[in-house]
């Protein structure tokens, strides 16, 4: 039996996409600033609200983080917004042009102009035909709440809001842990940065001091929670966006897995530099463990007397039964790459204590 959804249902998933249904179309104040929005370029994508955030009333949906009057660079009045991007699935981001320009080095994937002022001082409407709001207090359709206000402008991008709402974060320097975004998200956040032009923020160049309050330790600390379970995915990511630290992070975990495992597009996506580096651990690791299990280990002078505690015998004993060790290891690991600590611990672990 289908459980019909209720109003409150759909704003506990709203508020866990990072979007916030409560400002309906009928707002006054909504209404004056969606009407004047300046459409300014278009990417094809599928436009629609969600099947979750439907409701009997029309709604927008907004960012709960990114909206009109919010407080994003911490002073006492909120930074007018000038341009809004509409995400796939109707989400709306009001955000800010320097801000953004800032840190993309192709002008936000060259859907806004080089310059901030130059979209304020123009209205830029990238060829765009659409009308501005009069200016002219004689004109009929004059409206003065938003005489004084430069038409924002509308952008629309194919990304979802997910990978919209973490990537913008990411620019503003905002802590995003409480989305918990996925590793598919953060994926598509890491490619979105790159077609935008904000590669920076995946590696900036700044000391290590400086690395641990940029954007960066968001994603490399979000990254690096998914490597135990996903540890090719995550050097994979790692490599193709050239975070070094976090491809040596991962790589301990890729120990177990046997490099049969990786297909031709994840060979592609970390390029040969990463793809050597992780060959050259697994077979430099399988050689020096290998070596070290079968060498046998130096004998410790017998000690004289009849009360001595290791004897001729016991030292042949032990002899025999690292060798049994290391056959055993040997042969039920798979190349080596099935070893881990704990199996080491668990098989040579009676003989220290013997």
């Amino acid at each position: 039996m289908e459980v019909p959804e209720t109003q409150s249902h759909r704003d506990d998933l709203a508020t866990k996409r990072g979007i916030k249904l409560s400002l309906e179309v009928a707002d006054d104040v909504m209404r004056d600033i969606f009407a004047h929005l300046t459409p300014a370029a278009f990417i094809p994508a599928a436009q629609h609200i969600p099947a979750d955030c439907t409701s009997s009333q029309p709604q927008i949906a907004v960012s709960t983080t990114f909206y009109p009057g919010a407080m994003l660079f911490n002073d006492l009045d909120p930074v007018e917004f000038d341009f809004v991007i509409q995400a796939s699935d109707a989400v709306f981001f009001f955000c800010h042009t320097s801000m953004v320009l800032s840190k993309s080095n192709n002008s936000f994937n060259h859907l806004l102009p080089s310059s901030s002022d130059s979209l304020l001082a123009s209205g830029w409407t990238n060829g765009s035909d659409a009308p501005t709001p009069p200016r002219d207090p004689s004109d009929a359709q004059y409206d003065s709440s938003v005489a004084t206000m430069t038409p924002p402008v509308l952008i629309t991008i194919p990304e979802l809001s997910a990978v919209v709402n973490i990537a913008l974060h990411c620019i503003y320097s905002i802590d995003f842990g409480v989305y918990a975004p996925e590793l598919r998200v953060l994926s598509h956040t890491l490619q979105f940065l790159r077609t935008y032009g904000l590669s920076s923020i995946i590696s900036p160049s700044c000391s290590y001091s400086e690395l641990a309050l940029s954007p960066s330790s968001q994603l490399h600390d979000a990254l690096e929670s998914f490597a135990p379970n996903y540890p090719l995915e995550v050097y994979t990511l790692a490599a193709q966006n050239q975070m070094h630290d976090l491809a040596v992070t991962t790589s301990q975990y890729t120990l177990t897995l046997n490099l049969s495992v990786i297909s031709d597009q994840q060979c592609i996506d970390m390029g040969a530099f990463y793809l050597k580096r992780l060959v050259l651990l697994h077979v430099i690791r399988e050689e020096s463990l290998k070596q070290i299990l079968v060498s046998p280990f130096e004998h410790h002078p017998l000690t004289l007397g009849k009360t001595a505690a290791c004897d001729e015998e016991d030292r042949c004993s032990l002899a025999r039964a690292w060798a049994l060790s290391a056959a055993y290891v040997l042969s039920t690991s798979m190349g080596l790459q099935g070893v881990s600590m704990g199996m080491l611990r668990s098989t040579y672990g009676p003989l220290v204590s013997s």
